[in-house]
């Protein structure tokens, strides 16, 4: 019972660390796809 508790935190864990580094990704390229357009089109 306490490993599977273990493994559903870790499950939990990584799958909050997976979307939090997709939602940092998403910004950075918006990010750099907006200063692109500021650079491209003034």
């Amino acid at each position: 019972m306490r490993s599977l508790k273990a493994q559903s935190f870790i499950l939990i864990s990584i799958g909050f660390i997976l979307g939090m580094n997709e939602f940092i990704i998403v910004g950075i390229i918006n990010d750099s796809a907006g200063t692109f357009q500021i650079l491209a089109f003034g």
